[in-house]
């Protein structure tokens, strides 16, 4: 995380870069204190992206938690 608290998914998300975002949050995610977990790390990309107006990435379907089937299009 940057100092202002942003993941990297947040920041493909926020600059549109879809397939940066994808493979972002399809790697395994180690939870560690103070760090996000992956389901703040989609809302808070969802809602970045939403706010500078990347519609291709608000598109984008969350369907299940398995890192496996997670995104649809």
């Amino acid at each position: 995380m940057d100092k202002s608290g942003q993941c990297p998914a947040v920041h493909a998300a926020m600059h549109g870069h879809l397939d940066a975002l994808i493979f972002l949050l399809q790697c395994d995610w180690s939870e560690y204190d103070g760090q996000l977990t992956k389901v703040e790390a989609m809302q808070q990309a969802m809602v970045a992206s939403a706010a500078t107006g990347h519609t291709n990435v608000c598109a984008l379907k969350f369907v299940s938690r398995k890192s496996s089937d997670m995104f649809k299009m």
